[in-house]
């Protein structure tokens, strides 16, 4: 009640003890499972269970079972919620020995800096959670909530050249890099600074593990990104677009809100709202 979860429970056992989260094949009769509503074995692992605490959707509450049965819309989700608030241990606030912080750097006191970071002329704020050898140059700005994980890189360069001849000479790269409020980002990922502007990540983005974000991309709200991912300068992701599992996006490319990129996809043209695309070019689908 207390994380404001809308619920029905049956109640079996007035005096439940739930000793930690686990998986229904647990052999933990006090632990707290759950079944996914979508899905079609739901029945079957309810009854092969013997964990008695169970986060269900509302089709059992037409069965006479006996555990203790807890029926919300999204049992997934609810359990996540639970699991992250009850069950999981963020690190103690604070700064590691070894790590250096440049001295015009400010840090919110309420953030753990990990052991052999790195971090630049840079502002972090509340509830960052950085993690070892994580790497933050000059101009970048950190929100509220952060969650960094190890090996990390963000605000290098980006890769913008222009031909002389045999010489390669760089495009200045002076913009910096913006996180905003409840960005994850996993970890050995790699964030270039922009050009002359900022590279973006909006509120509540989640970032995979080995993903790399050009110069000057804007990535929006909610947007997912998974691992080995990588997404070229200049491009535009809009809110609540997921970008599955070793995706490719070129330059200067737009991806409408709610887009969906299917795994192993490159991506050379603009997708629109709402619409999934897959393949080698991408092609839209249905």
């Amino acid at each position: 009640k207390e994380l404001g979860i809308e619920f029905e429970y049956n109640k079996k056992n007035s005096n439940i003890y739930i000793e930690q989260i686990a998986p229904l094949n647990s052999t933990k009769k006090n632990s707290l499972g759950f079944i996914d509503h979508n899905r079609d074995d739901k029945k079957e692992l309810m009854n092969s269970s013997v964990v008695e605490n169970i986060l269900c959707d509302f089709d059992f509450k037409k069965l006479n079972l006996k555990k203790n049965l807890v029926f919300v819309e999204n049992p997934k989700l609810i359990f996540s919620i639970i699991g992250n608030n009850y069950f999981t241990k963020k690190p103690n606030y604070g700064i590691h020995k070894s790590s250096y912080i440049d001295s015009k750097a400010i840090i919110h006191p309420e953030s753990y800096i990990g052991p052999n970071v790195y971090i630049g002329k840079c502002k972090i704020g509340k509830g960052a959670i950085i993690y070892s050898n994580v790497s933050i140059y000059d101009s970048t700005l950190i929100g509220n909530n952060i969650i960094i994980h190890s090996g990390a890189t963000i605000g290098s360069d980006g890769f913008g050249y222009n031909r002389d001849g045999d010489l390669s000479i760089q495009f200045p790269h002076i913009g910096g890099v913006l996180i905003k409020d409840n960005v994850e980002l996993g970890a050995n990922c790699s964030i270039d600074r922009g050009a002359l502007d900022k590279t973006i990540i909006g509120n509540n983005s989640k970032i995979d593990n080995n993903v790399h974000i050009g110069h000057n991309v804007q990535i929006g709200n909610s947007v997912w990104v998974a691992a080995n991912s990588s997404i070229a300068g200049s491009s535009i992701i809009k809110n609540n677009s997921s970008i599955f599992l070793g995706s490719s996006i070129s330059n200067n490319i737009n991806i409408g809100k709610n887009a969906v990129v299917g795994i192993g996809s490159v991506v050379i043209s603009d997708i629109p709202n709402n619409k999934k695309c897959f393949g080698v070019p991408a092609r839209i689908i249905n």
